[in-house]
């Protein structure tokens, strides 16, 4: 029977041509353990043409296809289990011995969030602290100390953001080790979950045992592949690295459960160091706004919004939220039961953490100048409205770092609505955005472009 090219199949190293009716594939290569892409020109990510229904070709999504990031084409994850066998040039499905147990021609899906939208609400917090700690969505690498004790300290400052029991444990997973295992902890020596992994050791408990890391638990709170193959994740290492492919999701994630810390545990995540902090915050949450109603997103559609327009009588959301967070705290700890929400919890706050992010961005007090402000600033800078280039607010926006800047900026040329409408377009979380070089780009050239309309109305 001949061979029949299908995307996703492996190819020698050093290939750089692909098969006919292929449309990618994945290059044996050293830098590259999931494979290095190869695509046709035009290729789309995630979108294949299936049999057509109506003359109107159908289309199905490919999540095991490679995926733009930026300029650079990424593999997708292989599948938990999953490897290249550079020499047959197919893949190789092994047990926990390593030992092969099925083979495949196809690339095997990445490994998924599945797990995720199966969490309760508070485990995902505590994921998300933890993540955003140890390993900042976005940075891909991270010096954070991954060790029992670390880890045991950010379970005590999570609980007592919440008002949880503080001695109940989410993610340190442990086991004994002995006692000469915490000797000599640091950056150069093996600490003490490091050691026990290395020896791979069921030591008994007794009198004077001590407790470590025990990491394969650890991950697998965590999320498990969503972060990394376990593979990754070595000995000599206190990190895992997280794969570009998910950084958007990741993102998105983090950036919920960050409205979340920073509203209903006055705690404002920052990034020192190349690691996460949470610190104290200025804004206070209102005690006296209400949950929201939940709506149907569009006529017949499975998925649910917010709506804006009405409240829930009688439910405070800051309240409401702190119940339901307590409530479906696990009995135990180190357990991943989901506990039901308390009767009478109103129906968005059932949902996870995107529904409850997207009311407190609804809550959140808008942090915006007087616009009698901005009429003396824009009088100020008419004279110089000539000889004004998109140079100039590149160059005026890049050493800005927060809001109030940012806005008192735009004002100036701009009034306080129009710099709302750019400033939210570029930055506002809910539409994804951060303050980065990137974004001000965006923020800079809308404010000249309408700069430019409003110097031509004149």
């Amino acid at each position: 029977m001949a061979a029949v090219n299908v995307d996703g199949m492996l190819l020698a190293a050093g290939t750089s041509e692909l098969p006919p009716s292929v449309a990618y594939a994945y290059v044996v290569h050293s830098d590259y353990p999931d494979g290095m892409p190869l695509v046709e020109d035009g290729y789309r990510h995630r979108a294949v043409e299936l049999g057509a229904k109506g003359n109107i070709p159908a289309k199905k999504a490919t999540p095991n296809g490679p995926k733009l990031v930026g300029k650079e084409w990424l593999p997708a994850p292989l599948a938990l289990g999953w490897f290249i066998n550079p020499v047959t040039l197919l893949y190789e499905k092994r047990n926990a011995d390593g030992v092969v147990i099925t083979t495949s021609l196809h690339r095997p899906a990445p490994y998924a969030a599945a797990t995720l939208k199966k969490m309760a609400v508070v485990q995902r917090l505590r994921r998300e602290f933890e993540l955003s700690i140890l390993q900042p969505a976005g940075r891909r690498d991270s010096d954070s100390y991954l060790s029992y004790k670390e880890v045991k300290q950010r379970d005590l400052e999570f609980n007592a953001l919440f008002g949880f029991e503080l001695n109940h444990g989410w993610l340190a997973v442990s086991k004994d080790v002995p006692e000469d295992a915490h000797l000599a902890e640091g950056d150069s020596a093996f600490t003490a979950w490091e050691l026990a992994d290395a020896l791979k050791s069921d030591l008994e408990a007794g009198a004077d045992s001590r407790k470590c890391l025990d990491r394969a638990g650890y991950w697998k709170c965590m999320g498990g592949g969503i972060l990394a193959d376990e593979s990754y994740v070595s000995a000599a290492g206190n990190h895992a690295p997280l794969s570009k492919w998910y950084q958007g999701t990741l993102h998105a994630q983090a950036q919920d459960a960050h409205e979340v810390f920073e509203w209903v545990g006055a705690r404002v995540f920052s990034i020192k160091n190349g690691i996460g902090v949470f610190e104290v915050a200025d804004s206070v949450a209102d005690p006296e706004v209400l949950c929201l109603e939940l709506v149907a997103r569009a006529p017949g559609g499975g998925s649910q919004k917010v709506d804006k327009e009405s409240s829930v009588a009688g439910a405070p959301l800051l309240k409401s939220i702190r119940d339901l967070f307590l409530a479906m705290v696990p009995l135990e700890s180190f357990s991943s039961e989901a506990r039901a929400p308390p009767a009478g919890t109103p129906e968005s706050l059932k949902h996870g953490l995107r529904l409850i992010a997207d009311q407190i961005q609804i809550a959140r007090p808008k942090k915006r100048k007087a616009v009698s402000a901005t009429n003396i600033k824009m009088a100020e800078n008419a004279a110089m409205r000539r000889i004004i280039t998109l140079k100039t607010f590149e160059a005026a926006v890049a050493p800005l770092r927060d809001e109030g800047g940012l806005m008192e900026l735009a004002e100036s040329f701009v009034g306080h609505d129009t710099a709302v409408i750019f400033y939210e377009t570029a930055f506002a979380p809910n539409t994804g955005g951060s303050i980065n070089s990137a974004s001000k780009k965006v923020f800079a050239n809308s404010l000249f472009e309408a700069f430019k309309l409003a110097e031509e109305a004149r």
